[in-house]
């Protein structure tokens, strides 16, 4: 190395290392040299790096919960894409939190709270009530509440792992209803399974704004005289403060909020009239 470094001062006509002794350090003209080799190399790599994905498809990466991707989220990524035709939607169902500078570039999550390293911005909060088909609403026109849900099967939420759910306990505490017999009825353990087996009339399940929201405005539930009760929890966009700055991260995050304002106003116009 050494007499490849001499014939490089020889050949520049320049001393790029002061040598004292056996000690070598960097010239002046050495450092300035260094800075400027710096600089190009930095650059070739950056072209290098941006030719190469030139022909590879941008990717953002989303986790999320299976809830809120089924009841919502899948519904409305056609809207994004159709805007977005270069980005690739790369969807993962998951309640653990990510490391968000590696492993995505957001996550939906439903909580009171973030870890504090995240940028974390609300999409919705969320109340929960009884909901049920609009037939079997119908047919229990003229009745109180409490014979209502004393008449009919009541669906429960029961997810196999470990997971924060709102169900029929809560919102009876919560609502001071209390109910002449025992509860009874099917159980499910997706709450797209949940939804589902009540728009077919099977029974009344404890629905919210969120998660059978579409359903409500579509007429394929209607929500009952109940009380209204939040859960305190909301579905939160979150992202590493490292990637803020990138502009599909930018665009993913405007559309997001831009689809999340449309549906709160939307569901709660509905619940309010």
């Amino acid at each position: 190395i050494s007499h490849q470094i001499r014939k490089l001062e020889e050949w520049m006509e320049l001393e790029l290392f002061e040598r004292v002794g056996r000690s070598v350090k960097l010239a002046d003209t050495g450092r300035e040299l260094a800075n400027t080799m710096s600089t190009i190399l930095d650059t070739l790599t950056s072209d290098i790096e941006r030719i190469s994905k030139k022909d590879q498809p941008e990717r953002l990466y989303i986790t999320t919960l299976d809830s809120i991707s089924v009841q919502w989220l899948i519904p409305r990524l056609n809207d994004f894409q159709a805007k977005y035709p270069q980005i690739d939607i790369q969807l993962s169902t998951s309640a653990r939190f990510y490391d968000m500078e590696r492993e995505a570039d957001f996550a939906i999550r439903y909580c009171n709270d973030a870890p504090p390293n995240l940028v974390q911005e609300t999409l919705f909060d969320e109340l929960v009530f009884p909901v049920c088909a609009p037939s079997l609403s119908k047919k229990m026109e003229g009745e109180t509440l409490t014979e209502q849900l004393a008449d009919v099967p009541l669906l429960y939420h029961q997810p196999e792992h470990h997971s924060l759910v709102f169900d029929w306990s809560f919102w009876l505490e919560e609502s001071g209803i209390s109910l002449p017999k025992s509860i009874r009825g099917a159980t499910y353990n997706y709450s797209h399974m949940l939804t589902q087996a009540a728009a077919s009339g099977a029974g009344v399940c404890i629905g919210s704004t969120v998660l059978t929201g579409d359903s409500i405005l579509n007429g394929l539930l209607c929500p009952l005289s109940g009380p209204q009760i939040d859960t305190g929890y909301s579905y939160k966009l979150l992202s590493s403060r490292m990637k803020e700055s990138t502009l599909n991260h930018r665009r993913f995050r405007k559309w997001m909020r831009a689809q999340a304002e449309s549906f709160n106003a939307n569901i709660n116009e509905f619940l309010n009239t």
